[in-house]
Parts: C-alpha cells; structure tokens; sequence
C-alpha cells in the first residue's frame, strides 16, 4: 500500500484492522509531527520499520518513522530482505 496523504497518515491508518487483517506492507511518507503517533501505531500492531531511501538489506529497522517509511509485518520481513537481497 502506497500512502502519500500530506499529514494525514494517521487518519488513514487510525483504524488498524487493515494492518492487522491484510498485513500489507505499507511504503509511506511520515510527515515529522505525526513521526511518533505512526511508529507507534504500527509497533503495535506487530510491524517493523525502515528507511525508504536505503536499502532493506542490511539497512535495519528504525526505531522511529523516517520521511519515507516502509513498514513490514514482523511474520514478512525475511521474505522480503531476502529477496531485496537477490
């Protein structure tokens, strides 16, 4: 899921069934005030993040959205660092 909202990230996201039914993945830019609201919805709802502007593979999660943010269920993230690593 691409989210590109100007702010409203957590609007969009408040109601997590999504994140918790779907299990997308979620590339989406984090605006700076909404930076800690966002990584703590998608904590708790198992998922982990990274910095879109650097590589999966070996880039390692982030603690804290980035500008650009990719956010990957805990069950997926091998799957796809591998294949980032291919």
């Amino acid at each position: 899921v691409k989210c590109d909202v100007e702010g409203a990230e957590m609007e969009v996201f408040a109601n997590q069934q999504i994140l918790k039914t779907c299990r997308p993945i979620v590339v989406c830019e984090v605006s700076p005030q909404n930076a800690g609201p966002i990584t703590d919805l998608f904590h708790s709802s198992s998922y982990r993040l990274f910095d879109g502007d650097k590589p999966l593979a070996g880039g390692g999660a982030i603690e804290r959205a980035a500008w650009n943010t990719i956010a990957i269920p805990e069950a997926s993230i091998a799957k796809y660092v591998a294949a980032s690593n291919a």
